[in-house]
């Protein structure tokens, strides 16, 4: 993506987007599903299940892509559709960017296991890990598909791509930290602020990285999305590994 090309909205507008956006969801959107989850079950009397919760939590998940979707749609509908003119090559360099951003956290976090500081995800890790062993094909859907759309939706097109019309380490930099945080929050929360919060927020900060690499040398909103993806293939591995 060069430097003079020309956003599908006002760079400053989608910024505050963006910005007005981010604190929202990290502070109210959790609290808002599962309050509507605990009404919905209560309502309907269904059993409160992993494997029904599973799908509950697909359905709100779904719905917001959808609306975040729509509401960004003007803003970055040109940059969904750049991707297809050079297919194979957009395709093979998120695929490589989502393999060496692991290649770099992977061993980053064995690393600091070794030396006794153990990355933590806090609780939504481990019920993510509980959810997808209960209903595979929905965290599936959630993980591999709902997941990579909105994250980059928000991150490398409303965050990243008018910070890189500014500054492109500015660009990185915020995208990816901002990016680390809105998975980490509910372990600060939980814990406050440690070094263990910091190893994870930085093993984030890495994928972040290769997936705002992928947005800026496809073009493509789509190219940061495979990438994102193929990390999350490589995540899910993790889980059943039990690394």
């Amino acid at each position: 993506m060069s430097n003079d090309s020309q956003l599908t909205y006002p760079a400053k507008k989608r910024l505050i987007m963006g910005y007005i956006y981010y604190p929202i969801h990290a502070l109210f959107i959790n609290a808002i599903v599962i309050m509507t989850l605990g009404i919905a079950f209560t309502a309907t009397g269904a059993e409160l299940s992993l494997r029904n919760l599973a799908i509950a939590i697909a359905a709100g998940i779904l719905v917001q892509t959808l609306v975040y979707a729509g509401i960004t749609w003007r803003f970055l509908k040109d940059e969904f559709a750049k991707f297809d003119t050079s297919l194979g090559r957009n395709i093979k360099i998120a695929i490589l960017a989502a393999v060496a951003g692991q290649v770099v956290a992977i061993p980053y976090g064995l690393l600091m296991r070794h030396v006794g500081i153990v990355p933590n995800f806090g609780e939504n890790q481990e019920l993510a890990q509980e959810l997808l062993f209960a209903n595979v094909p929905v965290m599936l859907l959630v993980m591999w598909v709902l997941a990579p759309i909105w994250e980059e939706i928000f991150m490398r097109g409303m965050i990243f791509a008018p910070l890189r019309k500014r500054s492109r380490v500015l660009a990185y930099a915020i995208s990816a930290l901002a990016f680390g945080l809105m998975h980490t929050l509910s372990f600060i929360r939980e814990s406050g602020i440690s070094v263990e919060a910091l190893v994870t927020t930085t093993f984030y900060f890495c994928t972040a990285i290769a997936f705002s690499y992928t947005y800026e040398k496809t073009g493509s909103l789509w190219g940061a999305i495979v990438a994102h993806t193929f990390s999350n293939i490589i995540g899910v591995a993790w889980m059943v590994v039990g690394i």
